[in-house]
């Protein structure tokens, strides 16, 4: 009996020790209940677990802690979606409803919250918070702004509006915004124009719509006092009709997505003119002037535009370009020059792209949606000239030039995208499509070549050496700027008179002086100019060598074989002699193109 009781008093207090919240509670801290009601203790099973689902932002959804004791279940300031803000709001609820829940338990405490003015688009909203205000320019995608200054809305629209009217002043009159009349201290009359007759006694000798100006895209008439007044083709009345539908279908109202733009028409008034290209409209020349001797004024220079200025057409739509040359040749003759001409807001543009075709214009053609149809639209710009590439024709495997690697290495299989342009009146000849002119630069010195990029001797100086190894009239002028050949002259004369031509045609060099040096200068074919008594080369990093008299007939070819090659420039080279290294020789040909060995000294 003993023994039972003893088990029996054990177990209770055994059992008195269990803690009681085990036994019976089942409450939680809920962030948000099954009711909506945020931080709530109550029992888990009303806890939302499904549609509380900022527990990413917060960590939780419930705890076994009571709320009073949670961060996120204190009261905060929360700046909500709309940018306003509230306070005693917990910052669960203030997250969870798409808030921002700041530090502050008072909203007076955070400056997004301060209120005040906010203007948009020159209409003023009161009273707003800072942040309202940041959102509105955020959402509408345009500029505000907050004056917390401001404390009511009549202040505000005083201060900031843009509304537009007349604005006195002593002693003038002019069309101002609310704003701008209250900086200048002036009377502000809303809406009115300064020509109404009602301000007739405080705006004296307005008159209106004395003359029509571009303002923007639109054409206006502006008062006797130079203030923009309404749209041509508004009624007048005395107040100021600006909006859209005032405007709309009125005869300065220009539209720009339909073509039209103010400017001055084929009357030089301005008015709604079409912004393509026509032949036979007219516009006034930037930066040009026609001087009129009776009168002693100038006047901007008026231009009629014809189809050969629109390279042939009728039309140009605005914002198209296209290619156009000087001479209207092809190949290029000397003094060609390449210009990209455009049309922009019915003006003709016209950038020329340098006297040496250093760099050519190109276009192509799309099809693009102007106004509801297709149309084919011209776009040109500059290029390189990448003329060079069309002598390596033939120098590859096989050392055959075909049409198909001729345009290939103008850049495309097509022969009308190509530089090079494949010519059959000889014999495997690829030919620039657009021949580089010669660029002298310094003084003009009969005694060396001239410091240019491309020269004679690096254009016209390939003359005859593939094809038919034979310099024509037609291979040379399409070469470059390489002349007009003349009957009676020889190849080198009228090479040398087609490159005076392009040159002097641009205040560049004025030749002149004896054949014989001009032989001396310049080059053509696969033969130098002939050398003669005092001809010189230089060699790069060896020196300069001049031709001193004939050698003695002792020195032939063979004998040349035996010495030692000191090197060659433009078909001729130095030699000297193993056993004295003072004999120099240099060989060349002569007029005749005749092997010729003259004794050389070294300068």
């Amino acid at each position: 009996m003993k023994k039972a009781l003893s088990t029996f008093v054990i177990a209770i207090f055994l059992f008195s020790f269990i803690p009681v919240n085990a036994q019976t509670s089942t409450n939680s801290c809920c962030l948000k209940n099954n009711n909506g009601e945020y931080c709530s203790y109550t029992k888990s099973e009303n806890c939302d677990l499904t549609n509380f689902d900022v527990s990413d932002k917060i960590g939780i959804k419930k705890s076994d802690f009571a709320c009073s004791q949670l961060e996120v279940c204190k009261p905060v300031c929360c700046i909500n979606k709309e940018g306003t803000c509230s306070e005693k709001v917990t910052a669960a609820q203030c997250i969870d409803q798409g808030g921002v829940a700041t530090s502050q338990t008072e909203c007076s405490a955070v400056p997004q919250c301060q209120k005040g003015a906010c203007v948009i688009n020159g209409q003023c909203e009161y009273p707003v918070t800072q942040e309202e205000c940041t959102r509105a320019r955020d959402n509408f995608d345009t500029e505000t702004t907050f004056d917390i200054e401001v404390t009511s809305i009549n202040e505000c629209a005083e201060k900031h509006s843009l509304q537009e009217g007349c604005c006195v002043t002593t002693p003038s009159c002019g069309r101002k915004t609310s704003k701008e009349c209250v900086d200048v201290s002036g009377e502000f009359k809303a809406g009115m124009l300064c020509s109404h007759p009602d301000l007739a006694g405080v705006c004296p000798g307005v008159k209106k719509e004395t003359s029509k100006q571009c303002e923007n895209e639109d054409v206006y008439w502006f008062d006797s006092r130079g203030n923009k007044e309404n749209v041509v083709g508004v009624n007048y009345d005395g107040f100021i009709h600006d909006t859209e539908r005032d405007k709309t279908n009125k005869i300065g109202n220009c539209d720009f997505r339909s073509g039209t733009i103010c400017g001055q028409d084929n009357n030089g008034e301005n008015a709604c003119i079409d912004v393509n290209c026509n032949a036979g409209d007219n516009f006034v020349s930037n930066g040009w002037v026609q001087y009129k001797f009776d009168d002693g004024t100038g006047h901007p220079e008026r231009i009629t535009i014809t189809q050969e200025d629109l390279g042939g057409r009728d039309a140009r739509y605005n914002g198209e370009s296209w290619c156009m040359t000087n001479t209207k040749s092809n190949p290029n003759t000397p003094g060609t020059i390449h210009y990209v001409y455009s049309c922009q807001l019915g003006k003709i543009e016209v950038s020329p792209l340098g006297t040496f075709r250093n760099t050519i214009c190109e276009s192509q053609t799309k099809d693009v949606q102007i106004e509801g149809k297709t149309v084919a639209f011209e776009s040109a710009g500059k290029a390189e000239n990448k003329w060079e590439n069309c002598r390596q024709c033939g120098k590859g495997w096989g050392n055959k030039c075909d049409d198909t690697e001729c345009y290939k290495l103008g850049g495309s299989r097509d022969a009308e995208k190509s530089y090079c342009r494949y010519s059959t009146d000889g014999l495997d000849e690829c030919l620039p499509k657009y021949p580089p002119g010669f660029d002298f630069t310094g003084g003009f010195e009969f005694d060396k070549v001239p410091s240019s990029k491309y020269s004679f001797e690096s254009t016209c100086g390939v003359c005859g050496a593939g094809g038919t190894n034979s310099c024509d009239r037609k291979e040379c002028t399409a070469l470059g700027d390489c002349g007009n050949f003349k009957e009676g002259l020889n190849w080198y004369e009228g090479a040398f008179i087609g490159g005076v031509v392009a040159v002097t045609a641009y205040g560049g060099i004025q030749a002149g002086g004896p054949v014989d040096l001009i032989k001396e200068v310049f080059t053509l074919g696969k033969y130098t100019a002939p050398i003669k008594l005092g001809s010189k080369i230089t060699i790069e990093k060896i020196g300069t060598f001049a031709a001193k008299q004939v050698a003695s007939a002792t020195i032939t070819s063979t004998t040349l074989n035996g010495m030692n090659k000191l090197g060659e420039s433009d078909g001729s080279a130095i030699y000297q002699d193993k056993g004295d290294e003072s004999k120099l020789y240099m060989t060349g040909k002569n007029e005749k193109k005749e092997d010729v060995i003259f004794e050389a000294t070294k300068e």
